[in-house]
């Protein structure tokens, strides 16, 4: 996930979101998620909930079939051309990491198996920019990303969520910031998983501890 706002314009800017949810692949050797395409769903549903912070909300949703290679890469240049200065932007993928049997490491999201995957990285670097970007991966590279018919979503997404509904708001002032939602997500996930998966983030050191969602 990447943010790209400073927290004294928060409350001037939009929000512009590409959100990806692939459980279904053609590729017969990569095996089906039940849930990835309804974590893309909640989680696009979360960001389109009203809030002061955002003059506007918008978000491209893609899930399944319409989550091929080209028009995930026609998202991300849609993403880029409307991020201006000063808004947010968002990039979630749930899905495979890497195309292997039995197994979804989002750590090694670098090599998902997109045709023209080097595009698709070189986009994500040119909105990166020398923004302030974080990126929050569900797993590091040598783990699985683990979902549940319990929760019906990976765990990754059902911390994310509720870290965005306020559990994450650790100092009680109805704002959850982009560094309570990754120490949320971290030691939820870990708790939900038995200590089995640990989500990792990348944060640049001159990126600031934006204010990225209200509290409903």
């Amino acid at each position: 996930m990447q943010a790209t706002a400073p927290a004294e314009a928060v409350s001037t800017v939009s929000l512009y979101a590409l959100v990806v949810g692939v459980a279904k692949f053609k590729d017969p050797a990569v095996n089906h998620l039940e849930w990835a395409a309804k974590d893309a769903r909640d989680f696009a549903a979360a960001l389109k909930r009203p809030s002061r912070l955002y003059r506007k909300v918008e978000v491209k949703l893609l899930t399944d079939e319409d989550a091929d290679s080209g028009s995930i890469l026609d998202g991300l240049t849609w993403l880029k051309r409307q991020v201006g200065q000063g808004d947010v932007g968002v990039v979630f993928l749930a899905g495979h990491g890497v195309s292997a049997p039995n197994s979804c490491h989002a750590g090694n999201a670098a090599g998902i198996s997109f045709r023209g995957a080097q595009d698709y990285n070189r986009l994500i670097n040119e909105i990166a920019g020398s923004a302030n970007a974080v990126v929050l991966a569900s797993s590091t590279g040598a783990e699985l990303s683990m979902e549940s018919d319990d929760w019906q979503q990976g765990a990754f997404t059902k911390a994310l969520l509720e870290g965005l509904a306020g559990a994450a708001d650790y100092t009680k002032d109805g704002v959850v910031t982009i560094d309570e939602l990754n120490l949320y997500v971290k030691e939820r996930v870990k708790e939900l998983t038995g200590g089995l998966q640990h989500p990792v983030d990348l944060k640049p050191k001159e990126a600031r501890n934006i204010a990225f969602a209200m509290v409903p």
